[in-house]
């Protein structure tokens, strides 16, 4: 789960479970159809696996009254004791306890250590028999990264210094999920959103003193806060020091992401389609979209790591 077109395409396979399940008489079957794994317990693990069991309780359970609602099971896979690893405490148990109220069961200390056709087989030996599994442990860095001649660490990303420059390659920067950035404590920055739009914007600052002769500025990370949306109406989030969650913080969360939207007129469809939604029933027709791929040859790819002109940017 990264693009918009993965969730859109985790959406239709869904929906496609519940026609199966509604048509089948073998209760085995509908079992599988019907338990859906999430991989991840950080926030995207958390927020699709609330998604997911949304759209089940409020749109398709109501429109398929043939399938037995006591078969639905959404899981999230979690390889810690709690979810949302290294957010803050009260945070993390807002979030967990409102899973529970969503009746998503989250099994702490597992991991997965094989994922079939019908099945997710975790490394104490049980399985889950299912038809779907979403990946959402972890970011990985960009395979461009490997044809790139760039020195890079264990976890495949570029070690920067503190202008987020190369090491010996003072033409080249590197953010984002890309980049392996030591903070004040000596951890690397997290692959987050907001940590690749301030390096951006750093960088760009950075590029305009390059061009003046001036030299460059270390980039500072300055901590926003952490914001989940766990179901509908409802959220837990720390911004600036502040804790909240519930209804309050589902509407800070949503004026958050309004805010980040690119346009007047992105922004107003956005505010139109919320508003529909507290009147108008959600629709459970199938949607297409595809996903766009990048791909670069090696020689292309040392090309840009040469240039003297390109930033090399990954930004999450």
């Amino acid at each position: 789960m990264r693009e918009l077109g993965d969730a859109i395409a985790l959406r239709n396979h869904i929906i496609d479970c519940f026609e199966t399940a509604a048509r089948e008489s073998e209760r085995e079957l509908m079992r599988k159809m019907l338990r859906f794994v999430v991989i991840g317990a950080g926030p995207t693990g958390v927020e699709v696996a609330s998604e997911v069991r949304d759209l089940i309780d409020k749109v398709l359970l109501p429109r398929y009254p043939e399938v037995d609602a006591s078969l639905v099971d959404v899981v999230l896979i979690d390889s810690g004791e709690r979810v949302l690893n290294g957010w803050h405490a009260a945070v993390a148990d807002s979030a967990e306890a409102r899973l529970a109220k969503l009746a998503v069961r989250v099994r702490h200390g597992a991991r997965v250590s094989e994922i079939g056709t019908d099945w997710v087989r975790l490394k104490d030996g049980s399985q889950l028999d299912t038809r779907t599994a979403c990946w959402c442990a972890g970011v990985a860095a960009s395979p461009l990264l490997a044809k790139t001649g760039l020195p890079l660490d264990r976890a495949g990303r570029v070690a920067v210094a503190l202008d987020c420059r190369v090491p010996d390659r003072s033409n080249v920067f590197v953010l984002g999920d890309a980049a392996t950035f030591l903070g004040k404590d000596g951890r690397a920055l997290p692959p987050l959103g907001q940590v690749a739009f301030q390096q951006g914007a750093q960088t760009g600052k950075n590029l305009v003193r390059l061009l003046r002769g001036e030299p460059t500025r270390p980039f500072r990370y300055f901590d926003f806060g952490q914001l989940v949306s766990v179901g509908h109406q409802f959220a837990a989030v720390r911004l600036v020091g502040v804790r909240s969650s519930g209804f309050l913080a589902w509407l800070v969360w949503r004026t958050l992401y309004l805010s980040k939207l690119v346009g007047f007129g992105n922004k107003l469809r956005v505010v139109l389609d919320w508003s529909l939604d507290l009147f108008v029933e959600r629709s459970s027709s199938q949607i297409h979209s595809s996903r766009e791929l990048l791909e670069v040859s090696a020689s292309q790819a040392a090309r840009y790591a040469n240039s003297e002109s390109v930033a090399v940017r990954e930004i999450a």
